[in-house]
Protein backbone atom coordinates (compact mmCIF):
# COMPACT_ATOMS: atom_id res chain seq x y z
CA UNK A 1 0.00 0.00 0.00
CA UNK A 2 1.51 3.42 -0.97
CA UNK A 3 0.36 5.69 2.10
CA UNK A 4 1.23 9.22 1.48
CA UNK A 5 0.02 11.57 4.13
CA UNK A 6 -0.18 10.96 8.18
CA UNK A 7 -1.07 11.86 11.24
CA UNK A 8 -1.81 10.66 15.03
CA UNK A 9 -5.07 10.75 16.41
CA UNK A 10 -5.38 11.85 20.13
CA UNK A 11 -8.68 11.52 21.75
CA UNK A 12 -11.49 13.37 19.06
CA UNK A 13 -8.70 15.15 17.49
CA UNK A 14 -6.08 14.26 14.75
CA UNK A 15 -2.51 16.17 14.88
CA UNK A 16 -0.65 16.39 11.55
CA UNK A 17 1.99 17.98 10.43
CA UNK A 18 1.25 19.60 6.41
CA UNK A 19 1.98 22.31 4.34
CA UNK A 20 0.44 25.19 3.09
CA UNK A 21 -3.40 25.27 2.12
CA UNK A 22 -3.60 21.72 3.16
CA UNK A 23 -5.80 22.33 6.31
CA UNK A 24 -7.77 25.42 4.41
CA UNK A 25 -11.08 23.35 4.19
CA UNK A 26 -10.49 23.72 7.92
CA UNK A 27 -9.55 26.65 8.52
CA UNK A 28 -6.47 26.99 8.87
CA UNK A 29 -4.27 27.95 5.24
CA UNK A 30 -1.13 27.97 7.24
CA UNK A 31 1.62 25.18 7.38
CA UNK A 32 2.97 23.21 10.19
CA UNK A 33 1.73 20.86 12.72
CA UNK A 34 -2.52 21.43 13.76
CA UNK A 35 -4.71 19.25 15.34
CA UNK A 36 -8.21 19.16 14.05
CA UNK A 37 -11.49 17.07 14.90
CA UNK A 38 -10.96 13.91 13.95
CA UNK A 39 -14.43 13.22 12.02
CA UNK A 40 -14.37 16.52 10.06
CA UNK A 41 -11.29 15.86 8.86
CA UNK A 42 -12.19 12.69 7.41
CA UNK A 43 -14.80 14.29 6.57
CA UNK A 44 -12.94 17.05 4.33
CA UNK A 45 -9.70 14.78 3.46
CA UNK A 46 -9.33 13.86 -0.42
CA UNK A 47 -8.72 10.61 -0.48
CA UNK A 48 -8.98 7.54 0.90
CA UNK A 49 -7.74 7.39 5.55
CA UNK A 50 -6.97 4.57 6.29
CA UNK A 51 -6.43 4.30 10.71
CA UNK A 52 -3.93 1.91 11.83
CA UNK A 53 -4.70 1.60 15.76
CA UNK A 54 -1.18 1.56 18.40
CA UNK A 55 -0.64 -1.88 19.98
CA UNK A 56 1.74 -0.65 22.59
CA UNK A 57 0.96 1.98 25.16
CA UNK A 58 3.73 4.85 26.07
CA UNK A 59 5.49 5.44 29.65
CA UNK A 60 2.50 6.98 31.41
CA UNK A 61 -1.18 7.74 30.27
CA UNK A 62 -1.48 11.07 28.71
CA UNK A 63 1.96 10.93 27.54
CA UNK A 64 0.92 10.80 23.88
CA UNK A 65 -1.17 13.68 24.07
CA UNK A 66 0.92 16.07 26.06
CA UNK A 67 3.79 15.26 23.48
CA UNK A 68 1.82 15.71 20.51
CA UNK A 69 0.45 19.08 22.35
CA UNK A 70 4.19 20.10 22.58
CA UNK A 71 4.46 20.22 18.66
CA UNK A 72 1.36 21.71 17.90
CA UNK A 73 2.31 24.58 15.77
CA UNK A 74 5.67 23.93 14.55
CA UNK A 75 6.93 24.44 11.23
CA UNK A 76 5.78 21.80 8.44
CA UNK A 77 9.14 20.74 6.37
CA UNK A 78 8.33 21.32 3.26
CA UNK A 79 11.51 19.86 1.35
CA UNK A 80 11.55 17.19 3.05
CA UNK A 81 11.27 15.11 0.06
CA UNK A 82 14.80 16.43 -0.79
CA UNK A 83 15.98 15.38 2.41
CA UNK A 84 15.05 12.09 2.13
CA UNK A 85 16.34 11.57 -1.03
CA UNK A 86 19.38 13.60 -0.35
CA UNK A 87 20.40 13.02 3.39
CA UNK A 88 19.08 9.85 3.98
CA UNK A 89 19.45 8.05 0.33
CA UNK A 90 22.47 9.74 -0.41
CA UNK A 91 24.25 10.35 2.72
CA UNK A 92 24.36 14.26 1.62
CA UNK A 93 24.48 17.00 4.22
CA UNK A 94 21.31 19.20 3.94
CA UNK A 95 20.14 21.80 6.04
CA UNK A 96 16.31 22.04 8.23
CA UNK A 97 14.77 24.63 9.29
CA UNK A 98 15.11 24.16 13.09
CA UNK A 99 11.90 22.15 14.69
CA UNK A 100 10.27 21.81 11.16
CA UNK A 101 9.01 18.03 10.72
CA UNK A 102 7.11 16.34 7.90
CA UNK A 103 4.12 14.65 8.45
CA UNK A 104 5.72 10.87 9.05
CA UNK A 105 8.65 12.11 10.79
CA UNK A 106 6.30 13.95 14.08
CA UNK A 107 4.47 10.55 14.26
CA UNK A 108 7.60 8.61 14.93
CA UNK A 109 9.15 11.74 17.24
CA UNK A 110 5.95 11.48 19.05
CA UNK A 111 6.20 7.77 19.41
CA UNK A 112 9.97 8.07 20.40
CA UNK A 113 9.08 10.73 22.77
CA UNK A 114 6.30 8.18 24.60
CA UNK A 115 8.85 5.35 24.56
CA UNK A 116 7.11 3.04 22.05
CA UNK A 117 9.58 3.38 18.72
CA UNK A 118 13.08 3.39 20.12
CA UNK A 119 15.76 5.90 19.36
CA UNK A 120 17.68 3.91 16.56
CA UNK A 121 14.73 4.82 13.99
CA UNK A 122 15.45 7.86 12.30
CA UNK A 123 12.40 9.75 12.23
CA UNK A 124 13.19 12.38 9.59
CA UNK A 125 14.23 9.62 7.12
CA UNK A 126 10.93 7.83 8.33
CA UNK A 127 8.37 8.12 4.85
CA UNK A 128 4.29 7.57 5.69
CA UNK A 129 4.40 4.00 3.98
CA UNK A 130 7.10 2.93 6.15
CA UNK A 131 5.05 3.55 9.41
CA UNK A 132 3.62 0.48 9.39
CA UNK A 133 7.09 -1.68 9.48
CA UNK A 134 7.74 0.04 12.87
CA UNK A 135 6.24 -2.92 13.91
CA UNK A 136 4.00 -0.93 16.75
CA UNK A 137 0.74 -0.46 14.78
CA UNK A 138 -2.02 -2.98 14.24
CA UNK A 139 -3.46 -3.34 10.27
CA UNK A 140 -4.43 -0.77 8.98
CA UNK A 141 -8.67 -0.32 8.60
CA UNK A 142 -9.92 1.37 5.77
CA UNK A 143 -12.76 4.53 7.15
CA UNK A 144 -13.72 6.76 3.97
CA UNK A 145 -12.89 6.24 0.14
Amino acid sequence: MDYTHAGIVVGPRVVEAHATGDGSALGNPHSGVFAYDLARRVRTYDGTVYLARLRARPNAPGDIERVAAEFERAPYDARHASWVVGACTLGLPLKRRPGAVFCSELVVKILQRVGIVGSNVRASCTRPDQLLDLGVFGPPERITG
